[in-house]
Order: C-alpha cells, then sequence, then structure tokens
C-alpha cells in the first residue's frame, strides 16, 4: 500500500476511534496486560482533566499511527505536540514499585543482597526489597509452556519454531486465517515481546501488529508477569492477538468506507 497525506490522516482517524471506544468502556483489553510501561502511561491518562485528556489521546492516535505497521514506508509522521508531556508524566509515575517491572524488581534484589554482603550502605530501601522480594516471578521455561498451552486451547496452534536465542514463532489458524505470532522471550527488560503478522498480507509489518503499538500506549513487551498472575496474562495475551490479527482487514474496511463516504 502507498503512503499517502491521506492514507495517514485515515490512518490516524481509525485509531483515534479505537482508542475512544476503549477510554470509553473503562480500558478492558488494556487494563489486563502486565507492562508496566503501558501501565503508567493509563495512569497518567486517568489523571488527567478535560481538555487534557482529549489532547493525550489524540497524541497517542498520532504515536499509533506512526509505529502501527499497517503503512509500508510510512514517511515522517510529525509528533503531537502533547507527547512530551505524557511521556513526562508517565516516566514520573514509573518511580512507583508498583510500577515495575519483574526483570527490575530482580536487579533490585540482587543489589540489596549484595550491598548486605559487602556490608556497604545499600540505595535500596528496605522497603523496596521486601516488596521486590515478594514478587513470585515466572521463569522462561514455564512461561513458554504456558503460552504454548494458551495457542493450543485458544488460537489453533499448528506449529512452533525455535528461531534462535529466545525467538519463537507460533503459527495459528485463527478464524479462517493463518498467523505468525512472534514472541522472544530473551529479553533483559521484559519477560516477554510479542508481535503479530497475519500471512499472508501486503500490509504485513516486519515488527509484527500488536495492540499496545497500535494504540501508541506501549511496545508489546510485558515485564509483570508473576505465578498469581500468569493464567490472566495468558487470556489477555491471546485476547491481544486476536485484536491484532484482524487489524488488516478493518483498516482496508475503514479505508474503504471512508472512500465511499467522501464520494
Amino acid at each position: 500500500m502507498t503512503d499517502t497525506p491521506g492514507l495517514r490522516e485515515k490512518l490516524t482517524a481509525f485509531v483515534k476511534q479505537e482508542l475512544v471506544r476503549e477510554s470509553d468502556n473503562g480500558f478492558p483489553k488494556l487494563n489486563q496486560i502486565p507492562d508496566t510501561y503501558l501501565q503508567a502511561g493509563l495512569a497518567y491518562l486517568r489523571s488527567l482533566g478535560e481538555p487534557d485528556r482529549a489532547e493525550c489521546l489524540d497524541a497517542l492516535a498520532v504515536r499509533g499511527a506512526r509505529i502501527c505497521g499497517l503503512i509500508r514506508e510510512p514517511g515522517p509522521y510529525p509528533a503531537h505536540p502533547f507527547e512530551q508531556q505524557l511521556d513526562t508524566g508517565r516516566n514520573a509515575l514509573q518511580i512507583s514499585p508498583r510500577l515495575m517491572g519483574v526483570p527490575l524488581l530482580r536487579t533490585v534484589v540482587a543489589q540489596y543482597k549484595m550491598d548486605k554482603a559487602k556490608s556497604v550502605p545499600s540505595l535500596i530501601s528496605e522497603e523496596l526489597f521486601t516488596y521486590a522480594a515478594s514478587i513470585r516471578s515466572v521463569k522462561a521455561p514455564e512461561l513458554r509452556k504456558a503460552v504454548k498451552a494458551a495457542f493450543a486451547t485458544l488460537l489453533g496452534l499448528r506449529k512452533v519454531e525455535k528461531l534462535g536465542g529466545g525467538e519463537f514463532l507460533y503459527l495459528c489458524h485463527f478464524e479462517g486465517r493463518d498467523i505468525g505470532i512472534g514472541i522472544d522471550y530473551g529479553g533483559g527488560y521484559a519477560q516477554l515481546r510479542y508481535g503479530v503478522s497475519p500471512i499472508p498480507d501486503d500490509l504485513r509489518s516486519a515488527l509484527g501488529f500488536s495492540l499496545e503499538r497500535t494504540l501508541g500506549v506501549g511496545f508489546g513487551n510485558w515485564d509483570l508477569i508473576t505465578e498469581e498472575t500468569l493464567g490472566s496474562s495468558m487470556d489477555a495475551l491471546c485476547d491481544c492477538i486476536r485484536y491484532a490479527a484482524t487489524l488488516p482487514s478493518r483498516f482496508a474496511s475503514w479505508i474503504a468506507s471512508s472512500d465511499q463516504a467522501s464520494r
């Protein structure tokens, strides 16, 4: 698909519609995603009054249109003026322990224990260490097992390919279409990263689609999957994948209806 300014505007309008629907319903999909970057952004968005909330949704729509990958070689998308304020507000909230991901909390525990072993003052407070040590994270082998079981049950899993390192490709058949789901379990700052590619599809993104990238709220980096939330996290992952798998056809329908309405 060739990128044009008009097409970019339509993509931004499409993303804005998706955002408004999610926002008006209280963020039912996004609330379930164990991604501290995303959750900090939602917390900041909820703290805003009008008209800042509307400006923030506009900024997210612009960001989502820029990165979601529905257009090949999309070219430069000008940043929305509110994007920097959004980033500053979200980053300020991520200092809260409950908005720290599992990889960071593991580092906190390791650093505190190292400081104690060396009998040196630690920059990690006793309170933060106690909280970090209480989080029962899920190790990669257990996470891979849970993902495979969820995909087999909910997404018609047909084949799993190990691509190297911590990267896996899951080939599934969902609602009459073949999809490829790429998951990387090897990141130092996330427990898993995912992307979905409909197969075949002219709109396929090199990174794969994700709900978070489409809505401009995150990058598909999940970092707060615990033993207690493993089941709900797998349900949320499958829900995100279902959404991402339908994006190209839904966007194409949006373009067609927009073109028809303009005639």
